[in-house]
């Protein structure tokens, strides 16, 4: 455990570190984005199909986003998510146990244990970025969609003002790691967030990179001063 620990967090032993986080992630993610991760993630909602046979939430993480959208009302027969934290997962199973339409499983997102054409509808809510490369998931996204449906991708992204941009980048850089000290939980675990951030496409590069995958209607709908992105974009 203690190797672990010490070594240097990379997208490939980025489930290790959510295990290690998980137990004080939801509470974190509160404090960090004073409460309006759950306007972010109630966003989703509003572009989910009114109609759903089966919906993927891929990176589920601790279940939120499942959660928020149930919490909604929103028409679902079947829902899958998946990740690669077991401790994650287990806070989502704890969580989503009312809801026996759900299914969790501990799989990858750039391996999804799904069929062709199977899914109406696909989010991903701050996972994507953590995921190498992230172009392997897009594809799986793709496979797994039906023809029509659609993916609802929200990610951390970088304003466009420059003075907001910098603001931005400070307090990933150093507020967070800050925050998670005080909490009980890894500084480097933050830092390593706020580095995949920095680096990660964002805005109209990042809705490229969909187009190329061959998602059509592709839009980015910047939110908080352009700190967080919902990219919304549906298979032909």
């Amino acid at each position: 455990m203690n190797a672990k620990r010490s070594s240097p967090l990379t997208e490939k032993t980025s489930p290790l570190m959510f295990d290690r986080i998980a137990s004080r992630y939801d509470k974190l993610n509160r404090v960090m984005t004073f409460g309006l991760d759950k306007s972010w993630r109630q966003k989703i909602s509003a572009f989910m199909p009114t109609s759903i046979t089966h919906w993927l939430d891929a990176a589920t993480g601790t279940g939120d986003q499942i959660l928020f959208c149930l919490n909604q009302n929103l028409p679902h027969q079947k829902i899958t998510g998946i990740d690669l934290s077991s401790n994650m997962l287990d806070l989502a199973k704890a969580k989503l146990e009312a809801f026996p339409q759900v299914d969790l499983k501990l799989a990858s997102i750039t391996d999804i244990p799904l069929q062709e054409n199977e899914c109406d509808v696909i989010t991903c809510s701050f996972g994507i970025r953590n995921v190498d490369p992230f172009t392997d998931a897009l594809d799986e996204f793709f496979r797994v969609l039906k023809s029509g449906g659609s993916i609802l991708i929200l990610e951390s992204s970088r304003p466009d003002n420059a003075f907001i941009r910098m603001g931005h980048f400070l307090y990933m850089k150093y507020m967070l790691p800050l925050l998670a000290r005080f909490f009980g939980t890894e500084p480097e675990a933050y830092s390593y967030l706020a580095k995949t951030t920095s680096k990660f496409p964002c805005g109209e590069a990042f809705c490229t990179i969909l187009k190329s995958r061959g998602f059509i209607e592709v839009k980015g709908i910047p939110m908080s001063f352009g700190s967080v992105t919902l990219y919304h974009a549906k298979k032909p």
